[in-house]
Order: structure tokens, then C-alpha cells, then sequence
């Protein structure tokens, strides 16, 4: 049963829908054995008009699982938040979709559980 559906469920029941962490994407690919496509969140930036990027920003390290392999038990990683390695993984990017990386499941810190805006990763920290 895939987030959506589960979703679905509970307003059916009238239950509270929960807020997905980053939108929905559709994965085109099957990671092999022991790795996972992860959508990496998107860089914060301020709120000003234009805006210069800084090489020595650092990149995020947090993202949703989008896909998880056919064969395997790792299911429950599927549509999880989770925390990796600055350096971790390859990074994909096609025409379509940015901000994807591969990771082995070894490469996972952690998975969290509920994130609000008091327990938000400082990503300033260098």
C-alpha cells in the first residue's frame, strides 16, 4: 500500500490527513540489491530577490526514499524521511527530476520520526 493509499484510507475514516514531507514523486527506476533512490530536500535559502549561490553551502543532507528494491525487506523505508552523509551516495539529475541520490542502506544515519520546525536540522553548520 503505497503513502497515497494510506492516506486515502484515513480520510475515509475520517481521520487527519498528515502532510507528506516534499511532494509525491513517481520513480522511473528500480534500485538494485541493497540500495535505494532517495529525493534529496531542497536547499533553504533566504527570502531575499536575488539570489547569488555560495560554493561552500552545504548540501542536504536529508531526504524521502522513493524507491526501495523488488527483492528485499526494506519496504519500510519506503516514502520515510531519513538522514545520510554529506558525501554519500550518487547523485543523479535528469531533464525531469533534480536532486535525486542513489544510497546503499548502510548509508542511512537514521530515520526520523516526526520533524517540526523546533527540532529542524541547522544546515548552516559547517
Amino acid at each position: 500500500m503505497t503513502w497515497i493509499d494510506e492516506q486515502a484510507e484515513l480520510a475515509k475514516r475520517g481521520a487527519a490527513i498528515a502532510e507528506t514531507p516534499i511532494k509525491q514523486v513517481e520513480c522511473f527506476l528500480k534500485p538494485t540489491a541493497n540500495r535505494v533512490i532517495v529525493q534529496q530536500d531542497d536547499i533553504k535559502r533566504g527570502s531575499s530577490v536575488i539570489y547569488v549561490p555560495n560554493d561552500r553551502s552545504p548540501r542536504p543532507t536529508t531526504g524521502v526514499v522513493i524507491a526501495v528494491p523488488a527483492h528485499g525487506d526494506y519496504d519500510y523505508l519506503l516514502h520515510q524521511k531519513v538522514l545520510f552523509a554529506q558525501f554519500s551516495g550518487v547523485a543523479l539529475n535528469f531533464k525531469s527530476v533534480n536532486n535525486w541520490r542513489v544510497l546503499q542502506v548502510e548509508e542511512i544515519i537514521a530515520i526520523f520520526n516526526n520533524l517540526d520546525d523546533q527540532h529542524e536540522l541547522d544546515t548552516n553548520v559547517v
